[in-house]
């Protein structure tokens, strides 16, 4: 042991003055009467106190402290401190005003000074400024507020499970999804909790069908990858509503959640009943729709707004003999050489135009004959009016041309036939009045015999 003499009693007194000045934090020794003695640098600092106006006063006028329920309570815990020589920390949210009236959250500690016999002389606070740790800390409980609120109303429902996918918490959302309450659903496997129907039996996980659950299957995959977030997933789930099987349609998504003391799951689910029920009335409507289509006897096409064919009717694939593919993706190789480039030009005319178009061509029939037809084309707009295309028909008029050319060589044999018989023919109008009288007439046509007999040449 070193020998004390008093000029090491003044270095160490020095040295000890120095550390004293010298840490972050604000010391204030007293007298077991409660007056200041001593009073390091960072005390004067945060009380606005110089020591040498602040010795011999009592503590409680120099820090000045205050809790809102116990008030000024600092003489109060120094008397406690000497009389049970155990040390002891101050309120939590005491708050400190300086000698300038600033205010700081303070966080202190009291003990007992003793002498080398054992007698308590006094005590010593240490005491330091937690005003940014109390604003951090506010900060992140507000945020956790915050949190906690968006977690609770999200629109969607939201359950945390644990790695043994045990229900640790759940929101409204998910509560009246499944019409459930929480108590019910805390700790509880999920599928249980849920009131899958496939759990009933033999417990979440352990059914027949479970491990193809796609609910139950984006959790592990998260497990298993340890990755932060799962593929969305759109499944049919079963489930005890009010003693009957109810099916609804879900959208879930698993996003993996990591803390210190345990690893955990958040469980994004949402109820797509609606929109798959829309969904597949829209495909419903449109198999009804393609159905009609096919069911007609023209033939239908559809162009996109790329000039790209991406619809023909059955009828028009039966006429072409081949599959949808290949006519969607050739459907310009089957019109006649002859015609192609004035049909070209009149498609790519409406199309700048998004005009209606109509127009006579030959295409080829599966049988390899051409075949006289009329195409007709018209836009079409989608339900925002956005130009979509061109959607049209064609019609097979080879039998009426067959006919009109027939008619044609008739009217021409027989004209001839009429204008060169040797009997004079001629073909009268009558010309009436209102009253149906016959009040004139006018040769039509007359054969030139007719014209021998009874006109006069020029």
């Amino acid at each position: 042991m070193i020998k004390m003499t008093k000029n090491t009693n003044t270095e160490y007194a020095k040295l000890l003055n120095y550390t004293l000045s010298s840490i972050g934090d604000g010391v204030i020794t007293t007298n077991d009467q409660g007056e200041i003695v001593f009073m390091n640098t960072q005390a004067e600092r945060l009380t606005g106190w110089l020591l040498k106006d602040a010795e011999g006063l009592n503590v409680q006028n120099v820090l000045c402290i205050t809790h809102s329920t116990e008030g000024n309570y600092l003489e109060k815990y120094i008397q406690s401190v000497l009389i049970s020589n155990t040390a002891r920390g101050l309120l939590k949210n005491t708050i400190m005003l300086d000698k300038r009236g600033k205010s700081y959250c303070l966080s202190a500690s009291i003990s007992p000074t003793r002498q080398e016999n054992g007698q308590i002389i006094g005590t010593v606070i240490v005491f330091r400024d937690i005003s940014k740790f109390i604003e951090t800390e506010n900060a992140l409980l507000n945020e956790r507020n915050n949190l906690e609120t968006i977690f609770e109303y999200m629109p969607v429902g939201m359950v945390v499970v644990n790695d043994q996918v045990q229900i640790q918490k759940v929101n409204d959302t998910l509560l009246k999804m499944f019409h459930l309450k929480k108590k019910e659903l805390i700790g509880t496997v999920l599928g249980e909790g849920l009131q899958c129907v496939n759990s009933f039996e033999k417990g979440c996980g352990n059914g027949e069908i479970c491990n193809a659950c796609s609910l139950r299957n984006s959790i592990y995959q998260v497990l298993q990858q340890k990755g932060q977030l799962g593929l969305s997933t759109i499944m049919e789930f079963s489930s005890i509503v009010n003693d009957q099987i109810t099916m609804i349609w879900l959208k879930v998504k698993c996003v993996s959640l990591m803390n210190e003391r345990m690893s955990e799951k958040l469980i994004i689910i949402e109820n797509v009943t609606k929109q798959i029920d829309h969904e597949q009335q829209m495909n419903h409507a449109k198999l009804v729709s393609i159905k009609m289509l096919d069911s007609l006897p023209m033939m239908v096409w559809r162009f996109d707004v790329n000039q790209k064919c991406d619809y023909v009717n059955q009828t028009f694939l039966d006429f072409l003999g081949t599959e949808i593919e290949e006519a969607t993706r050739h459907i310009w190789n089957h019109v006649h050489p002859d015609d192609y480039n004035q049909c070209i030009e009149a498609y790519e005319k409406a199309y700048l135009n998004k005009k209606k178009y109509e127009m006579e061509m030959r295409i080829l029939r599966g049988d390899g004959c051409y075949r006289y037809v009329i195409g007709v084309g018209t836009p079409y707009y989608d339900l925002n009016e956005n130009f979509s295309g061109f959607i049209g028909t064609i019609l097979d008029v080879t039998e009426r041309k067959q006919a009109e050319a027939i008619a044609l060589e008739s009217q021409e044999k027989y004209y001839s036939l009429f204008m060169n018989m040797n009997s004079g023919f001629a073909y009268l109008k009558i010309i009436g009045n209102e009253d149906y009288k016959i009040i004139d007439s006018r040769f039509e046509e007359v054969n030139d015999a007719f014209s021998h007999m009874f006109l006069k040449e020029d």
